[in-house]
């Protein structure tokens, strides 16, 4: 782990690197205007970056790699000295950053719940055909709804929704999403979080810096919430050991506790037949890197 110095020293300027799309931007200018209410004399740009994830549209994401797609040009873009500050949706992190880089800030979001969108109410709908590219969310709606089908869907939020009443049903997205983008669909239905366990870190925004900027990762630590922090740091010791990516299908809520994380996880096993898990952990915050390693090493072994 790296030294950090006085929080004190903080840089001059700052590039914030994005994805292009137009959740992308709008979470970044969110990360923009936090900075500069609390420190305006700070220069910030922000930096547009087409990743392969969003030029690719139409190829599955399994194929493509991954959800790694989504970073690994941002990331290349930090190493470089291109961009000072990578703003992601803390859902589309991978379990292994590249080499040099590090998650330093976490915004507390809106909602983690995920929403379903419809065609029509949802009372006139029979057996409805549901688009999603999420392992979770289709274990999810198989569970709950097994008469119900799901086709596999890509694209940003709006080329999503404008599937809806065409080639589906129905879709499924983050509600945090929605609300930043001011999408107001006609007919909808939000998911509680505990009846629908949201992805690791969904709806949440986070920083990804390089290590040897000392200033950056003064910037975005100070910027953060700081209970989200913590949350979002326990979580990421979870993804790296479960090796966690897109086709794991795993949901979880967090909720700190005084000195302790209490996590309820919905997770599907592999293997010739799949099942659904669900249960609750505790994780003690001063001593949680083994319990949390053994239990993410148990739920690995479940998926294969």
């Amino acid at each position: 782990m790296h030294e950090i110095p006085d929080r004190t020293i903080l840089p001059k300027s700052v590039r914030l690197g994005t994805r292009g799309s137009a959740l992308a931007q709008v979470q970044t200018r969110m990360v923009k205007a936090n900075i500069l209410s609390k420190y305006p004399d700070i220069d910030v740009e922000i930096v547009p970056i087409m990743t392969k994830g969003d030029s690719d549209k139409s190829t599955n994401l399994k194929d493509l790699g991954g959800k790694g797609i989504f970073i690994k040009e941002l990331e290349h873009a930090l190493l470089d000295n291109k961009i000072d500050i990578a703003v992601h949706s803390f859902k589309d992190v991978t379990s292994r950053l590249a080499k040099g880089c590090c998650l330093e800030g976490f915004f507390t979001p809106e909602t983690q719940s995920d929403v379903l969108v419809y065609s029509k109410p949802f009372d006139e709908l029979k057996n409805p055909v549901i688009g999603t590219g999420s392992a979770r969310r289709q274990a999810w709606l198989e569970m709950k709804f097994p008469t119900w089908s799901c086709i596999p869907i890509r694209g940003n939020v709006e080329t999503r929704l404008n599937l809806v009443g065409q080639t589906v049903d129905g879709v499924m997205l983050s509600y945090a999403g929605l609300i930043r983008l001011d999408k107001k669909p006609k007919f909808y239905e939000v998911l509680d979080p505990g009846f629908c366990y949201p992805a690791p870190g969904q709806g949440v925004i986070c920083l990804e810096t390089t290590d040897f900027k000392n200033e950056m990762v003064n910037l975005c630590r100070s910027i953060s919430d700081s209970r989200q922090l913590k949350i979002s740091k326990m979580e990421y010791e979870l993804l790296k050991a479960i090796e966690f990516d897109c086709n794991i299908p795993l949901g979880i809520t967090s909720e700190l506790k005084g000195n302790e994380l209490l996590v309820n996880w919905f997770f599907k096993s592999g293997g010739a037949v799949p099942q659904t898990h669900t249960g609750k952990e505790i994780f003690l915050v001063e001593d949680h890197v083994n319990s949390i390693r053994l239990f993410g090493e148990s739920l690995k072994r479940l998926s294969l």
